[in-house]
């Protein structure tokens, strides 16, 4: 996700009153976008990176089928533009919070995009947001720092597989689920959100295999 200020049409792109896109021109002192080009902001606005000092989750109990479980939130202190690919929130957009359920290992519901919109209801969470579940016991998130970057982690490894393993004999389990949110500290376009996702699976990746698994994911 990176930060936003003001509405979403004032954020992607950078501009300075000297230098502008191939595609953008200038009227009537404002910025007009054009086509393909990346949303406008006025030229006078100072640049302000993104801070993740202030984007920390809360463990949030709730009670499902009689029992408790917990469930991760960030609610971020800006709404930020992200990229997601999750059953709620999932896409490009601005998003004002993330949350990471954790449900039961032999989860059945069909509705996932609806358990988590009335979650984030009862949570008292504003606007749009993504939502996540897993089985994987959330408690036991792990978190990663690096020039600015920073990344949090449940790891469920029921069932790691490859990307491009061939079909299985017989039936398998879908249970296991690496759910991964990663806060850059740079506004970044459309483009790049999309290559960051790239990056980050790559960096997931690599980590499978630094642990001993012949592995490129999980089969969720």
């Amino acid at each position: 996700p990176v930060r936003i200020r003001g509405c979403p049409a004032t954020v992607t792109g950078e501009r300075t009153p000297n230098s502008h896109g191939p595609s953008g021109r200038e009227g009537g002192g404002e910025w007009i976008r054009e086509p393909g080009d990346l949303p406008a902001r006025d030229p006078s606005e100072e640049r302000a990176d993104v801070t993740t000092a202030a984007i920390s989750p809360q463990l949030r109990p709730r009670r499902d089928d009689g029992r408790e479980w917990m469930t991760l939130v960030w609610r971020l202190p800006a709404p930020l533009r992200a990229i997601a690919s999750a059953p709620h929130g999932g896409g490009l957009g601005i998003r004002r919070w993330v949350l990471n359920a954790q449900v039961p290992a032999a989860y059945g519901r069909r509705d996932p995009a609806g358990q988590l919109r009335q979650l984030a209801v009862s949570l008292g969470l504003p606007g749009r947001g993504v939502g996540m579940l897993t089985a994987a016991d959330v408690r036991q998130r792990t978190t990663g720092c690096d020039h600015g970057v920073e990344v949090w982690a449940t790891v469920g490894l029921g069932h790691p597989t490859l990307a491009a393993a061939p079909d299985p004999s017989g039936p398998i389990s879908l249970v296991g689920t690496i759910n991964l949110v990663a806060v850059l500290p740079e506004r970044l376009a459309d483009a790049a959100l999309v290559n960051a996702v790239a990056t980050v699976t790559e960096a997931k990746t690599q980590a499978l295999w630094d642990l001993g698994y012949h592995s490129t994911g999980t089969a969720t």
